[in-house]
């Protein structure tokens, strides 16, 4: 299936010095850590973000919000708004861990369902999750109500769940889901990619 790759970089970054995609891990920022991996898997990337011109010098398509209230389905339903393909893989942009492979695998799930979304401990992961174009009228219904959470369009949707038996498989630790919130999240992964455990 055609997929597009979609980078959010639209959070409110409250508890972090910087624009939590400029982070260094091993002296790379987040921002192009996650360009790399997807260009390799996609040939259209698009990254959504409320003022893009912080992100000009990575040479990303860049997309505003299309829509004044701010969450995490306004940034999903601008991206897919603006790619061409019937699919898009979202993920936020302060994600260093991201699985090439575990991102094809979620790709191959995708005929025949909506949303291929994993679950972990179970709760789902919505930033990181493949959603089709055809969801975006039911996207927008929701906004109009002042839904921000991309978990209300699971219900009405044809979803694939991916639970942590398969995903497990590709990553024993789960830390493809790793985000930074904090600058103790910082210090931890940091501490991680050092290791060598990254």
């Amino acid at each position: 299936m055609e997929c597009a790759g979609i980078i959010l970089a639209g959070g409110e970054n409250r508890r972090m010095p910087v624009l939590k995609a400029f982070v260094e891990i091993e002296g790379k920022p987040l921002i192009a850590r996650t360009l790399e991996v997807f260009r390799r898997l996609f040939s259209e990337v698009i990254l959504v973000a409320r003022t893009p011109d912080p992100y000009r010098r990575f040479g990303v398509r860049l997309v505003e919000d299309l829509l004044k209230q701010r969450g995490p389905l306004t940034g999903i339903y601008s991206g897919l708004s603006a790619v061409e393909a019937p699919f898009g893989m979202v993920v936020a942009c302060d994600m260093p861990f991201l699985d090439e492979a575990f991102i094809r695998r979620m790709i191959e799930l995708t005929e025949g369902h909506d949303v291929v979304i994993p679950r972990r401990g179970g709760r789902v992961e919505p930033l990181h999750a493949l959603y089709s174009k055809s969801l975006l009228p039911q996207m927008r219904e929701l906004l109009d109500k002042g839904i921000q959470t991309p978990q209300a369009l699971l219900p009405a949707a044809r979803v694939r769940y991916i639970e942590e038996t398969e995903w497990l498989r590709f990553d024993p630790e789960g830390k493809v889901f790793i985000n930074l919130n904090t600058q103790e999240d910082l210090a931890r992964v940091q501490e991680r990619a050092v290791s060598g455990r990254s």
